[in-house]
């Protein structure tokens, strides 16, 4: 069974609809930490961003103080995250260009070993952030890198953009090959330019992914007021049902 649910960057709705059990939030949730009633965590999971997605991509080619600046600030956030109900934190890597410039991929797995480290006081996974399709590096090249990663609580999360040239139409080796290590989708588009999100377009790729347990799916409407928020959860509950009921009709 698939798990459903909504990345947002601006303001959460009071209560998700039925059908969307997880929220995957910016990383202000640190300086203003979400203070659910204990009858909501269970509904309510979340996760968060450690830092700005940029600032995570930028850090393997800074010179080593600001490496070590980084560090610390992913040190500080972890123990941050712990104090909220947040069950993983996400960064985002440049996986493309790790695949081009070696010197960037060794300053990366130096990055991640550190902040693997510093996952095991907490009972947190965390989760690299990457688009694909990466046309910068291959799977194998991604899926050689997590080898080189001794802890196993440090995942892929796929960000994929369908409205974009290709972008949906993800190769079913590729499915296979990085579905295993990818729990989690997040499926990005922008309301206010017409872009929706429909079962044709998504289809494709969740039937090619390999069946395990704990997949998750967001949603990511990008520049939604806070005033939509709560319509557009409504509307991605109903594509969420639509998507589990085909996805159940297809395995028997």
């Amino acid at each position: 069974m698939i798990e459903y649910g909504l990345s947002i960057d601006t303001v959460p709705p009071e209560k998700l609809p039925a059908g969307l059990t997880w929220l995957m939030l910016d990383n202000s949730v640190f300086t203003a930490p979400l203070r659910w009633p204990d009858q909501h965590r269970k509904m309510r999971r979340a996760v968060a961003h450690l830092a700005d997605r940029s600032l995570c991509r930028l850090a393997p080619a800074e010179n080593l103080r600001l490496r070590l600046d980084f560090l610390r600030m992913m040190d500080r956030q972890l123990t941050e995250a712990a104090r909220t109900p947040v069950e993983m934190v996400r960064i985002d890597c440049d996986f493309g260009r790790a695949g081009r410039e070696p010197a960037y991929r060794a300053q990366l797995l130096v990055l991640l070993r550190a902040i693997g480290g510093m996952l095991e006081p907490h009972d947190m996974q965390l989760e690299l952030g990457g688009r694909m399709p990466d046309e910068g590096c291959r799977p194998e090249q991604i899926l050689a890198l997590l080898r080189e990663l001794p802890n196993r609580k440090i995942k892929l999360q796929w960000e994929i953009h369908p409205h974009e040239p290709g972008a949906a139409a993800i190769p079913a080796p590729v499915c296979r090959l990085l579905g295993y290590e990818a729990e989690t989708l997040e499926f990005v588009y922008e309301p206010a330019l017409g872009n929706h999100l429909t079962p044709k377009l998504l289809l494709p790729v969740l039937r090619a992914l390999p069946v395990i347990p704990g997949r998750r799916i967001f949603f990511r409407p990008v520049g939604l007021s806070a005033n939509a928020v709560a319509a557009e959860a409504a509307e991605l509950a109903a594509l969420a049902a639509t998507l589990q009921t085909e996805l159940n009709s297809a395995a028997e």
